[in-house]
């Protein structure tokens, strides 16, 4: 079900022939997402051993999606953000939460360290940081909202309004006595995906460029991004119910 929903948005399969980075880079955030909640949720992971590879697993997808492409970075802070305020807020600072943001640092220093060296010494000025009007009159730009709305509405009924459809439908067919749904874990992973999506946002409303154009030529790529991530954190947010063990069947003794 998951991989039929994932491959209904149009751009997966028509932009798996153009050999762009952006797909890759949805590996990357979902393989994040999935590593971090595996390292953090002891009903998943009961081993804190296993519980800290996990999370060095977490660091190295999240930097690896920070070296793919810009909006990786982005990424790679909102996850840092969360890891650091997990881990403050255990109940034990030296012997969970310590442990693990040194699980994740162990992932994330490497690719992170080299991209440092790169972005220091030998990539170009970024040229979204080349803006000359003042930060805030270009958040305060209303115009700025209506053309990112036209255009957001614009991708989605063009592009992913058959693949909304069908994640809906999924989220249906799965839904049974036996499932619940985990809503501390919906809504955890749905606001990483929400600051994320307010990133790109802020990107768009700061851009140096013509937005019409900004927005029309990178849009729907950024869903596409954020696409494998929305799909999983729904179809896996239903779980079993704790009452939902099945009772095994009688087995019938022979002579009674």
């Amino acid at each position: 079900i998951s991989l039929m929903t994932l491959l209904s948005a149009s751009q997966i399969s028509e932009q798996l022939t153009w050999l762009i980075a952006d797909l890759p880079l949805a590996s990357y955030f979902l393989a994040t997402m999935v590593a971090l909640n595996y390292g953090q949720n002891s009903a998943l992971t009961p081993s804190s051993q296993d519980q800290w590879r996990w999370l060095t697993i977490c660091g190295l997808m999240a930097s690896s999606a920070a070296w793919m492409k810009n909006e990786g970075l982005v990424f790679l802070a909102i996850i840092s953000l969360v890891i650091v305020v997990t881990s403050l807020r255990t109940t034990s600072l030296r012997s969970i939460g310590f442990p693990r943001l040194k699980a994740y640092i162990m992932g994330v220093v490497p690719i992170t360290l080299t991209l440092l060296l790169f972005k220091t010494f030998l990539a170009p000025r970024s040229d979204l940081l080349s803006q000359q009007e003042s930060l805030f009159t270009l958040i305060t730009d209303f115009h700025r909202y209506e053309v990112i709305a036209y255009m957001l509405s614009f991708a989605v009924m063009n592009y992913f309004l058959p693949a909304c459809v069908t994640l809906c439908l999924s989220a249906f067919v799965i839904t049974t006595k036996n499932l619940r749904w985990n809503w501390e874990l919906l809504i955890s992973n749905s606001l990483i995906l929400f600051m994320v999506s307010m990133a790109y946002l802020l990107a768009y409303l700061t851009t140096p460029h013509d937005i019409i154009w900004h927005v029309s030529t990178s849009l729907h790529r950024l869903l596409l991004q954020l696409w494998p991530l929305a799909v999983w954190i729904i179809l896996t947010s239903r779980q079993p119910s704790q009452n939902s063990s099945p009772v095994p069947a009688e087995i019938p003794v022979p002579g009674h």
